[in-house]
C-alpha cells in the first residue's frame, strides 16, 4: 500500500510539472509510458536512500548505546579517580613536609662528611663494655657474670648471659680487666666459640685489692660468641674507682 502510494504521488507530480512532448506525432501513450518509467528510477532511488538511511540510523543507534555504556565506565573510573584524589590531597601535604625535612637532614648530613666519616661509614661501630656488679666468686668452667652495661652499641652483647654475639664479621679486640683482694686469686680465660683466646691469673700476696688487664684479637663471623669463663675459683669485685669488666669493639670488617 506504502509503494503503491508513492508511486502514485510521484506519477502525479511528474504529470503536473512536465511538459506536453513538442512531437506532435507523438502518441499520449508514449509520452505517458516514458513518465512512468522516470517514477520507477525514482522509486527505485528513494528505496535505496531510505534504505541507507534506515542503515545509518540503525549504526547511530548502536554507536549511541556503546557511548552510553563508556559513559558508564568512565563515570566509574572518574569515581575512582576522585576518591584517590581526595586521599591524596588529604596525605600530600604531610608527606611532602617529611620529605622535605628528611631531604634537609641527608643533605646537612652529606655536607658535613669527612674522612673520618667516610671510615666511620665503611667500618660499623660495634663496641660493648660491662662490669661486674660487686664482690663475686665464680667457680671453676662457670661463665663470669657482667651485669651492669656501659655501653652496648650494636647490641652484640648479653647481660643475661654475659655472652657477646657477632653481628657483624671482622677483626675484634677483647679486654678483660679483673680486679681482685688481697690474698685472694683469679684465673680467667677468654673464650671464642668454645676455644680458649687469651688466659691470664693474678694473686694479691701484699693483702691489698689489685687490678689486672688481658686482651685478646679475634677474627669473628657472624654468630660467632666470646665470653669470659674462670678457669679455677675466682674472686673478684668491683668498686666505683676501679672494677672488673669485660670489653669488645670492632676494628676493621
Amino acid at each position: 500500500m506504502e509503494r503503491c502510494s508513492l508511486v502514485f504521488f510521484m506519477y502525479t507530480l511528474c504529470t503536473v510539472f512536465a511538459s506536453e512532448p513538442s512531437c506532435q506525432v507523438c502518441s499520449r501513450y508514449d509520452y505517458e509510458e516514458k513518465i512512468l518509467e522516470r517514477v520507477i528510477r525514482n522509486e527505485l532511488v528513494l528505496q535505496n536512500t531510505l534504505q541507507s538511511i534506515r542503515e545509518t540510523n540503525e549504526n547511530v543507534i548502536a554507536g549511541l548505546q556503546a557511548l552510553q555504556e563508556e559513559k558508564v565506565k568512565i563515570n566509574a573510573v572518574l569515581k575512582i579517580i576522585e576518591r584517590k584524589q581526595t586521599y591524596i590531597e588529604t596525605y600530600s601535604a604531610s608527606t611532602l613536609t617529611n620529605v622535605s625535612k628528611a631531604f634537609l637532614e641527608i643533605q646537612e648530613r652529606s655536607n658535613r662528611i669527612d674522612n673520618d666519616t667516610i671510615d666511620e661509614l665503611k667500618t660499623p661501630l660495634v663496641h660493648f663494655h660491662a662490669r661486674t656488679a660487686a664482690l663475686i666468686t665464680v667457680n671453676k668452667d662457670l661463665t663470669v657474670p657482667f651485669p651492669v652495661v656501659d655501653v652496648n652499641q650494636g647490641v652484640g652483647y648479653d647481660s643475661s648471659t654475659a655472652i657477646f654475639t657477632a653481628s657483624v664479621a671482622g677483626l675484634y679486640i677483647f679486654v678483660v680487666q679483673y680486679c681482685t683482694h688481697g690474698s685472694k686469686w683469679a684465673t680467667l680465660v677468654i673464650v671464642h666459640n668454645g676455644k680458649p683466646l687469651q688466659s691470664a691469673g693474678h694473686y694479691a700476696a701484699d693483702g691489698l685489692g689489685h687490678c689486672s688487664t688481658m686482651q685478646a684479637f679475634a677474627s669473628v663471623t657472624i654468630g660467632d660468641k666470646v665470653w669470659v669463663r674462670a678457669s679455677a675459683a675466682s674472686d673478684l669485685f668491683s668498686e666505683p674507682e676501679r672494677s672488673t669488666s669485660f670489653s669488645g669493639i670492632l676494628v676493621h670488617n
